[in-house]
């Protein structure tokens, strides 16, 4: 929810400081600093939120403790199972060419702050509240509404008696994000043709974000429960590690 207000708080500081750059100026802040403040204003709104949540908090973690108590004796002894050598290894390339693909979808995801802010600038047509960086919030717009939805769908699946493992998924989800950059190529040639600047219909890129964010729903989460299963059991943490760290690199690469 932060992050679909976040654009719009954005677009609305850079309206105000257009019209009152002079008041701005006068108490020493510049565009750069207001932008900065306003972030910090966002987090001290969630640490009160957070704070004022503590509770509801504390009582969910009790519940989950207690659910798992009985387990933990289990739950320790996982981590000095032996598994065979050759269990070892395939379950490593299994992960490394996870990772792999991942990468490929990572940096298609991160071209929404770079390709597609500068497609949405230069070749969408102008709405007037519907500006650049206000594209920015159908991702996580997209993430709230879909989400349930997903989980319905694979829930009613599963009681048809379709059971898609946590492979299937991700690959439901490559597919999906190999469908964005279709889009927008599509959307790309049909503009070449085109004199005018500003001509392509912003559900081009709304739809792009569509399926970017569908992929992202079903890659991001199973991915990391994939991860968090598959790998060794003496190589947990380890790992899982590599897969958020691994998501830095895939920011470079965008």
């Amino acid at each position: 929810i932060g992050a679909a207000i976040s654009p719009w708080a954005a677009l609305l500081l850079r309206q105000a400081y257009i019209k009152n750059t002079e008041s701005f100026t006068k108490f020493g802040i510049d565009n750069y600093h207001a932008c900065f403040a306003l972030a910090g204003i966002g987090m001290i709104v969630a640490l009160i939120i957070s704070t004022l949540g503590h509770k509801n908090y504390d009582y969910a973690d009790s519940i989950h403790f207690r659910k798992n108590l009985n387990n933990a004796s289990a739950n320790q002894s996982e981590h000095h199972i032996e598994i065979p050598r050759s269990e070892y290894v395939e379950r490593l390339i299994s992960l490394s060419i996870l990772f792999a693909i991942a990468m490929f979808f990572w940096v298609s995801f991160y071209q929404n702050g770079t390709a597609l802010t500068y497609f949405a600038k230069y070749s969408t047509q102008k709405i007037n509240w519907l500006t650049p960086e206000v594209y920015q919030t159908f991702n996580p717009i997209f993430i709230v509404t879909l989400t349930p939805l997903l989980i319905g769908y694979l829930a009613y699946l599963a009681r048809k008696g379709v059971r898609l493992t946590a492979p299937d998924k991700i690959m439901l989800g490559f597919l999906a994000a190999g469908l964005a950059p279709l889009v927008m190529a599509i959307a790309s040639y049909i503009d070449k043709g085109s004199i005018a600047p500003n001509s392509m219909s912003p559900l081009w890129l709304i739809g792009t974000y569509l399926m970017v964010t569908i992929a992202e729903i079903l890659i991001s989460p199973l991915g990391m429960s994939y991860v968090s299963k598959v790998a060794p059991p003496s190589m947990g943490s380890s790992i899982m590690g590599l897969w958020l760290g691994a998501t830095g690199v895939r920011s470079l690469m965008a």
